[in-house]
């Protein structure tokens, strides 16, 4: 059973998918084009949230059809329908918009009718008031873009996709995981270093003996598992410095074959920063993914105690994940967590060479 087939059989529930409550971070959601905050401040991005307050909302920079908001579900979801505000000013909302999805951000589809026609939503009648479209046939994608073709005064909108989704559930967490390690320091009183102290709750961390490119941190998770996400964070226990800025991936089934991550579809890194709104920081500071060869460099943390959070486009099945440091702050320590899912199938699925 493969990933959609398992998200179209057994995906029952119909939810909000994360707008709402906040399960889909600001960095996940982007558009064509913001108002300047100069001129409104209450435009940004990170307004376009079903029942925010009154005035708040993405606005599009431009009064024109081309303009589109989009949202990273981070993993694929079973969606069965949208939801759309205006911006509750009284003046300004979206009547009519056009719904387009993907799994990888690269290659589009429209909602079309029965006929194969490009499906055109109606939208609301005021800005304050919530209107609710069902698909008629669900669609399975990770992100959604809602397209503005015709509006009241201005472009503005609030929304939230409605849905199931599964595989984000966190993973190898104790006392069920097991964590291992290349090197990792001598006990020390008050902070350990060892590898059990580098999962993800963690307020220590795994810290290696070793300071190059050959150490790493490994998660045994039991039974072969859906790997949809991975989350790091710095050493917790210090007013040191130490968390790791690149690491690459590797998975295997049986720890003598492994295979580095090589991403699929190299998309925008922004797709994959995660940034706290309580930080005086942006995305922009945070370390960008690279490629190359040997298998993608991810982007680390920036700090010791916000957590990076990369969802894969190519999620893949393994009982064991290694994250391989490649630079770092001061010296190489970690706290690592995984997201995903139970799998069910033969083992072999995602574990040819990309």
């Amino acid at each position: 059973m493969t990933f959609f087939t398992l998200i179209s059989s057994v995906c029952k529930t119909n939810g909000p998918l994360g707008m709402i409550t906040g399960d889909i971070s600001d960095w996940q959601i982007s558009s064509s084009s913001t108002y300047p905050s100069e001129w409104d401040s209450g435009c940004h991005e990170k307004y376009a949230r079903l029942y925010l307050p009154n005035k708040l909302g993405w606005c599009a920079k431009y009064k024109s059809a081309s303009e589109w908001l989009q949202i990273d579900l981070g993993v694929a979801a079973r969606v069965t329908g949208v939801m759309t505000q205006g911006r509750g000013d009284g003046a300004e909302w979206v009547t009519k918009f056009q719904v387009s999805y993907s799994m990888d951000a690269y290659h589009w589809n429209y909602i079309t009718d029965n006929y194969g026609n490009q499906w055109t939503f109606e939208g609301n009648v005021d800005s304050f008031s919530v209107k609710h479209n069902y698909l008629d046939r669900p669609i399975i994608a990770r992100y959604i873009k809602f397209h503005t073709s015709s509006w009241n005064r201005h472009p503005s909108m609030r929304v939230e996709i409605m849905g199931c989704q599964l595989c984000k559930e966190q993973l190898g967490l104790p006392p069920y995981g097991r964590i291992t390690a290349s090197t990792s320091r001598k006990f020390q009183k008050g902070s350990s270093c060892q590898p059990e102290d580098g999962h993800i709750l963690s307020s220590k961390a795994w810290c290696s003996k070793k300071q190059n490119d050959t150490q790493w941190l490994q998660i045994d998770v039991g039974p072969p598992t859906l790997i949809t996400g991975i989350i790091t964070k710095g050493r917790g226990d210090t007013q040191k410095k130490h968390w790791v800025q690149r690491f690459r991936i590797a998975y295997s089934n049986d720890t003598r074959v492994w295979y580095s991550y090589k991403d699929a579809h190299h998309l925008d890194p922004k797709s994959r920063w995660l940034w706290s709104p309580s930080l005086n920081t942006t995305s922009s500071h945070l370390i960008p993914d690279k490629y190359s060869e040997n298998g993608l460099l991810f982007g680390g943390n920036s700090d010791k105690d916000t957590p990076r959070t990369h969802f894969l486009n190519s999620p893949f099945v393994a009982r064991y994940v290694r994250f391989q440091p490649v630079e770092w702050k001061g010296k190489i320590s970690m706290r690592a967590g995984l997201l995903g899912c139970p799998f069910t199938g033969e083992v072999t699925f995602g574990f040819k060479k990309k």
